[in-house]
């Protein structure tokens, strides 16, 4: 809206009454500062209700990172405790297997021997009875 000059409203003659003209003058002058001051409020009150909004959404957003950086910490404790018990069962499973080794090896030392006895035995049986054969005697 262009700004209404009162030095140009002045300098007019008018033919209406003087008073008249002078008090529409001011009307349409206060008009123009009451829409002035109305938009500046508007704007004001606009920017203000922006600031907030955008106070507010920073605030969110920085509520969400630390939301999504601890939740992101929990998930990576938990995670590395299973790792670290898994470790230890790994670890734990590696003994029992290395004594499974050792006793399946002694067990395995053991059935040669008794093998070795065996075979002996079953050849002294056959070369006794052999014997028994050749000799006469059974």
């Amino acid at each position: 809206m262009q700004c209404l000059n009162t030095k140009k409203f002045s300098a007019l003659k008018f033919q209406a009454q003087p008073k008249e003209v002078y008090l529409i003058i001011l009307i349409l002058l206060s008009f123009q500062n009451a829409m002035k001051n109305s938009s500046l409020q508007i704007a004001v009150h606009e920017q203000e209700k922006a600031n907030k909004n955008l106070l507010r959404l920073a605030a969110n957003q920085e509520h969400m990172e630390d939301d999504g950086d601890s939740k992101v910490l929990n998930v990576m404790d938990i995670l590395y405790n299973e790792l670290r018990d898994k470790e230890q069962s790994l670890r734990e499973i590696g003994t029992l297997n290395q004594a499974l080794i050792v006793k399946e090896r002694k067990s395995n030392d053991e059935l040669q021997d008794a093998r070795k006895v065996l075979i002996s035995g079953v050849k002294d049986v056959y070369s006794w009875q052999y014997w028994c054969e050749e000799n006469g005697g059974t």
